[in-house]
């Protein structure tokens, strides 16, 4: 298992700037099947709480799941920087030998969600957290 630790936002001079980031969201229905060849675990701590995400390699780009409790939530860019998003009822199972710790201290972003991702994190609060930690971490997605 290789581990790498990362703290994200320790200045506390970032929290005086917000930065507002506006994502335009369109559900596409995508099921695949989550092969654990490219599956790196993201082990997240923010304000003593840990989110798990999942990112899958890919040649442009990522894919990141994040479970929960319906099911699990996959979000992905596509070409015009839109967030693309699936959302299965299955339970997600995975093995995987990689993980990487991100602690993230603060974060200067404020996220604000277009289109249809937007009511379905409403009804599901939880993912909120999850996904703005991604955003701040400066994930490509």
């Amino acid at each position: 298992m290789s581990e790498n630790v990362e703290k994200i936002g320790e200045n506390n001079a970032e929290k005086e700037n917000i930065e507002k980031i506006s994502i335009n969201s369109i559900y596409y229905e995508h099921s695949d099947n989550y092969s654990t060849k490219k599956m790196k675990l993201l082990l997240f701590e923010h304000n003593g709480k840990k989110y798990k995400i999942f990112q899958k390699r890919r040649v442009k780009n990522d894919i990141f799941y994040i479970p929960f409790n319906g099911g699990y939530l996959k979000i992905w860019k596509d070409s015009k920087g839109n967030i693309l998003f699936y959302v299965d009822s299955n339970k997600f199972e995975i093995f995987t030998k990689d993980l990487e710790i991100i602690t993230v201290i603060s974060c200067n972003k404020e996220l604000e969600i277009a289109g249809s991702l937007r009511d379905f994190v409403e009804y599901y609060n939880e993912l909120k957290e999850p996904i703005k930690l991604l955003i701040c971490a400066n994930f490509e997605f």
